[in-house]
């Protein structure tokens, strides 16, 4: 009895199936989530997304209200009451940030409001938009970005190796997926 052979060639499923996978809204997605990571941990740090630190706070006196806070927002605490009694005086913003126990480096984040507001939306299989979930964010965001503390985009180069970075692991993963599409067809063709 002469067993028979066939030779098969799995390449063309897996390239079908590897195509199917990338680009697709679920890696932009993956990216536009890595994106809004590095955003706000490079911010937190201090970090422009110029590269370098965050231009010192300005040192102008800083009024602090004491009632009327907005959400998140803790009390001043040892600034200079004022006569009114409604806010206490600091020398400079960064003394109002010592005094809460976050340092005088600026990191845009009192309440984590603003930077917990970033959200993104996949539109296609190759494009996702960052965007602010409430207007008050994204007027604060849109102060800092144009003023001294520029924050909102990935433009370093180690913002570009990270998302590098993801996209090789997606690109990982879509292969093994492939893979297991490929070896469940021959299978069941089997």
């Amino acid at each position: 009895m002469n067993p028979k052979v066939t030779a098969t060639d799995n390449t063309a499923s897996f390239f079908k199936a590897f195509k199917q996978e990338i680009p697709s809204r679920a890696a932009m997605g993956a990216l536009a989530s890595k994106g809004k990571t590095i955003i706000a941990t490079r911010t937190l740090q201090g970090q422009s997304s110029e590269g370098g630190s965050f231009h010192p706070y300005q040192t102008e006196p800083y009024y602090a209200p004491i009632e009327n806070r907005p959400t998140g927002y803790p009390s001043p605490a040892g600034g200079e009451l004022t006569k009114s009694g409604k806010s206490m005086k600091f020398p400079k913003y960064s003394d109002y940030k010592q005094s809460l126990g976050m340092g005088s480096r600026p990191q845009l984040s009192v309440s984590n409001e603003m930077l917990g507001d970033i959200d993104f939306i996949v539109t296609s299989k190759t494009k996702a938009v960052l965007f602010f979930t409430s207007r008050l964010s994204a007027a604060k965001a849109h102060g800092h970005h144009t003023g001294d503390f520029p924050f909102f985009d990935l433009r370093l180069s180690a913002d570009e190796a990270a998302m590098n970075d993801e996209l090789r692991e997606r690109l990982k993963e879509a292969r093994k997926k492939a893979r297991q599409q490929t070896r469940a067809r021959r299978y069941r063709a089997g």
